[in-house]
């Protein structure tokens, strides 16, 4: 019979050993998130994020979600438009075309309320390897979408780039006033409380729930998002295709560690109470 001290001994020993395989893990993920974190540098180029969310594409490939019973019907709803850019040698733009997008449900909270969040993700190239990118949709208090923010996991990605709805932007000068000294808009914070946010256009509110028209180049690189109430940045329009829209797979450690980068845009954009 093994006496109650050795019993105590074993187990002692047992949660030890478990605590240190615990913390090592915990070590190895911060030290793979403070890899992958925007390491500090220069001032953000705000005039060039601003002016490629407004450029216009000469020729693009759109990418549009194809219909699925098993999709989530928010996820169907919000599902963005895809331009991806042509240019020469890009195959008609099917080289950074994704052929799956992920999705997954979230939440915002600001002023004590729950805001629906829907995020999409894809692979910006070949192989389990690939940067992840996509686009982060926050509803508003009128149940619309309000807020997009660009998701980018490429390495050296270091700013925030944000859109947010005009009846948000209105309503926050009204509230709270106009933009602070070193930025553009009324919803952005002090630079120094939250310098790798900028957010680069107001764009049209929708009449209805609906997807963005997310712009993405010839390198993969999402450059802007638009209202699909406001007309496409493109030129000429080349062909159409479709993605597969599926759930975001509960254990993507890729997608866990590029959606933990940013804190929640609620805290690092200036909202009016009545967002």
């Amino acid at each position: 019979m093994v006496s109650r001290q050795r019993l105590r001994q074993t187990l002692s020993a047992s949660a030890s050993a478990g605590l240190a395989t615990l913390v090592a893990l915990l070590q190895g993920a911060c030290a793979r998130w403070a890899a992958d974190r925007p390491s500090p540098g220069p001032p953000l180029p705000r005039e060039a994020i601003e002016a490629q969310a407004r450029a216009t594409f000469e020729a693009a490939v759109l990418v549009k979600p194809r219909e699925s019973s098993s999709a989530d019907a928010l996820a169907t709803g919000l599902a963005p438009l895809l331009f991806c850019e042509a240019t020469e040698g890009a195959n008609g733009g099917a080289g950074v075309a994704p052929q799956v997008v992920f999705y997954r449900a979230g939440a915002a909270v600001w002023g004590g309320r729950a805001f629906p969040q829907m995020t999409y993700l894809w692979r910006g190239g070949d192989g389990p390897g690939a940067a992840l990118r996509g686009v982060r949709v926050t509803l508003d208090s009128r149940g619309l979408p309000g807020i997009w923010e660009v998701l980018d996991g490429a390495a050296g990605e270091r700013a925030r780039v944000v859109f947010v709805g005009e009846l948000i932007e209105q309503r926050a000068r009204a509230a709270l006033g106009g933009p602070l000294p070193g930025r553009r808009f009324a919803v952005e914070t002090d630079p120094t409380a939250s310098p790798e946010t900028v957010v680069a256009r107001v764009l049209d509110d929708g009449p209805a729930l609906m997807g963005p028209e997310v712009y993405i180049n010839a390198s993969g690189r999402i450059t802007g998002v638009t209202c699909r109430c406001m007309p496409p940045q493109v030129r000429r329009l080349l062909a159409m295709r479709w993605y597969e829209l599926q759930p975001l797979p509960a254990n993507d450690a890729q997608a866990a560690l590029l959606m933990a980068r940013w804190p929640e845009v609620t805290a690092t954009l200036r909202l009016p109470p009545d967002f």
